[in-house]
């Protein structure tokens, strides 16, 4: 497994890993940084690995993390099976940081050195047109940011490259590399980390027909896996990736109806997510499959025996949140004065001393425990344990809560609550060497508690909670407090509300969002808390405590789950076999052939676009009709240069807006001539729905509304760029509640 050659380390800065014992670090040397190998190395590589092993490559959303793990726990799997070995490569295209994050997820990092351990190569190189989901401060959700990001052209950071040869890459461990205990392994996870913030910058169409040029017809064997990655699953099909090797898991496909016709106009930005490009679909239903497996750990480290009752579970968790939450991570790296001062400021018990706080902030959100004096003394005199997962909300919640516990006389469903907010870090632990860690997870510990949930609706969480109530006897209750403006997470809320009626509380402004004023959302989310809170306390009495919880939930969190469902979909002897949600696959399919969908994804594609330019035109000076903007809809096309007065005139027809949607030149486009066929062939079927006015000025959304706005512009209007630039805001803004985002 040893390899040879120059190799150029590509970090910016210099990886240190500290304080380590000379056992750790001479283990450590065994294992090579992340580098380039020059001289043909990769293509080598692939050449091995296409002839005598797999090759998988793996993009997926950064939104949220959820995509994030559950596409890299697949690959987890694969290893655990021994799919992926010494002859095998696994691509990683990462995707961009989710919101400008410092850090990418740990998760990566730590795939890359379970790969390293196994002999596996990694290469490395960061996507250019990640699906992204963006919050607002406030914790809804920014849809007119949304449509933005997918207008603009490929977003590279790192340096851009064309071949794989010159990609980046984790070379398998030396023969001599020992097996890794825990303060190796936490080290070389600290050091990919670091080495993992900058990535060189390859584009899904790139990198495919890159591995094609290497492994020739054996590309019809390459795995390719996706969480919400439609411009590699279009990419690994024009290559000539077999259709039964590519899966693409996701879960937005509850936003799809199954009695109607889904090709309308709002639905077009959905279409593009969802891909259709004939792959497998590994649909995650709201509680279908177990994805709890991780319970049996939980089970362990709290040393719960079978034949515990839920009421002995209870107190256990208890007691460990309690003795743990004043558990405090110094940062590594010493804070800034105004960056301590802004974090300060962000934490609910910024007037206690840090020593009797229970909270923390990390990333900007509250993380931690909180409870009242008659818990801190008596953890089993928590009647009811309540976890808080509300993204946006969260420190708002916190606050709240926080501050219920300092009213004269404390009411009982506070006093008696064991309050948990969760997240990274949690809830933190000494280790064996008495250094701070990450504790058991926090949430695990509320669900088999059978604590009460307060949380946003993704899947993942959702899925969870139905779960736990269709077959782990759960009678906790749930606050849903969907994302606003997030048409996923308002679909999986209405899904629980109406399965759990019982149990499942729908947030007041969560069906008329749009009409409440924020002040009234703040008073209604108040409300919704302390109503939820109270009868939740009142609930927990009622609660089948004094039943053996242990060998029923055991054997639940025994069954298969999503991984297993995606993994033997891309490595079961009989792929063709596991053909996956067929429904959901021709109906997406359906929809990526579409030509109304195509027609309206170009169209607010452009609309997008104008806004920009305008916007960035009138900060430079201002503008009038005779401002020229540049469309560019596809790479492969030249762009468009026309005036706002030009483009008023094309928009009035549907005839006219195809000059520019749907231009016809290929000259010195790239791809093959396949590819180039195909792009022509659907030109030609929109120009055909128009000429049969299947699309047409009707189902083409918002287009009245856009050329109304434009015509806003007549001539050189005095004034006219600040009131302007309030209208396209708005106009944004219906496009975003228009459009099925929710990312």
């Amino acid at each position: 497994m040893r390899n040879s050659g120059p190799d150029q380390n590509t970090s910016n800065q210099k990886i240190e890993v500290q304080k380590l014992s000379e056992k750790a670090e001479t283990a450590i040397k065994e294992y090579p940084s992340k580098s380039r190998k020059e001289g043909g190395f990769i293509s080598n590589v692939l050449k091995n690995s296409a002839e005598k092993g797999n090759i998988l490559v793996v993009g997926y959303s950064p939104t949220g993390g959820g995509h994030t793990g559950r596409s890299l726990n697949i690959v987890h799997k694969a290893l655990k099976e021994n799919k992926l070995d010494k002859n095998s490569t696994v691509i990683l295209h990462a995707p961009s940081k989710w919101m400008g994050k410092k850090d990418r997820p740990q998760d990566l990092a730590k795939l890359t050195v379970a790969l390293q351990e196994k002999g596996v190569n990694v290469i490395l190189a960061e996507a250019t047109k990640s699906v992204q989901g963006y919050i607002r401060p406030d914790g809804s959700s920014d849809d007119p940011e949304i449509l933005k990001g997918l207008s603009k052209a490929a977003q590279r950071t790192g340096e851009r490259i064309t071949d794989l040869d010159h990609a980046e890459c984790y070379r398998p461990a030396t023969d001599a590399a020992p097996m890794l205990d825990s303060e190796c392994r936490t080290a070389l996870v600290e050091r990919a980390q670091k080495e993992l913030d900058i990535l060189v910058s390859m584009d899904a169409k790139e990198l495919m027909d890159s591995l094609q040029s290497h492994i020739g017809d054996k590309i019809k064997d390459v795995k390719v896996l996706t969480d919400m990655d439609p411009a590699l699953q279009k990419a690994a099909r024009q290559a000539g990736v077999l259709d039964d090797n590519r899966v693409d898991q996701q879960n937005h496909a509850i936003l799809l109806s199954k009695t109607e016709s889904n090709c309308v106009g709002s639905k077009a930005l959905l279409a593009k997510v969802l891909s259709g490009n004939r792959e497998k679909v590994a649909h995650i239903g709201l509680g279908d499959k177990n994805s709890l497996q991780r319970l049996t750990k939980v089970f362990e480290d709290l040393d719960i025996q079978p034949g515990s009752k839920k009421s002995d579970i209870k107190e256990k968790v208890s007691q460990y949140i309690v003795k743990n939450a004043y558990n405090f991570k110094v940062p590594e790296t010493p804070l800034e004065p105004a960056e301590v001062a802004r974090i300060e400021a962000l934490n609910p018990q910024k007037d206690l001393p840090q020593e009797e706080r229970t909270l923390r902030i990390i990333e900007d959100q509250v993380r931690g425990a909180l409870f009242h004096e008659n818990i801190k003394n008596n953890p089993e005199n928590a009647k009811n344990i309540v976890y808080v997962y509300a993204h946006g909300n969260q420190n708002k919640i916190a606050e709240y809560i926080n501050a219920r516990m300092k009213d004269d006389p404390v009411k009982d469903h506070y006093k008696e609550t064991l309050f948990v907010f969760c997240g990274k870090d949690a809830v933190l632990a000494k280790d064996d060497a008495g250094k701070m860690a990450t504790g058991i997870d926090a949430m695990s510990m509320a669900y088999i508690a059978d604590g009460d949930g307060i949380t946003t609706m993704g899947a993942g969480t959702n899925g969870e909670y139905a779960f736990m109530h269709d077959k782990g006897g759960s009678d906790s209750r749930l606050l849903a407090l969907p994302i606003q403006g997030h048409d996923e997470q308002k679909a999986n809320a209405n899904n629980l509300e109406k399965r759990f009626s019982d149990y499942v509380k729908l947030r007041k402004d969560a069906a008329h969002e749009s009409d409440a004023v924020p002040q009234d959302k703040e008073k209604n989310l108040t409300q919704d808390l302390d109503d939820f809170i109270k009868k939740s306390h009142l609930e927990a009495l009622q609660k089948k405590y004094d039943v053996n919880a242990v060998e029923g939930l055991t054997e639940i969190i025994k069954e298969s789950g999503y991984v297993e469902e995606a993994y033997e979909m891309l490595f079961s002897d009989d792929i063709g076999r596991n053909k996956g949600d067929e429904e959901f696959r021709k109906a997406e399919i359906e929809l990526y052939n579409s030509p109304l969908m195509r027609a309206n994804r170009k169209f607010v594609k452009m609309m997008f676009q104008a806004f920009d330019q305008m916007e960035k035109k009138m900060e430079a000076g201002g503008i009038d009709e005779n401002t020229e903007l540049s469309i560019k809809i596809t790479s492969k096309e030249s762009a468009t240069i026309v005036s706002i007065k030009e483009l008023r005139e094309k928009m009035s027809t549907m005839e006219g807006m195809l000059e520019i949607i749907n231009k016809n030149n290929i000259e010195g486009s790239t791809g093959n001539i396949k590819n180039k066929t195909e792009s022509q062939e659907k030109k030609k079927q929109l120009e055909d729905a128009v000429l049969a006015k299947d699309v047409n000025m009707k189902n083409m959304i918002l287009l009245e509304d856009s050329i109304k706005f434009f015509k806003e512009f007549t001539g050189n209007a005095e004034n006219i760029n600040g009131k302007m630039h309030e209208k396209m805001e708005e106009l944004k803004e219906e496009f975003g509640e228009k459009m099925v985002t929710g990312f």
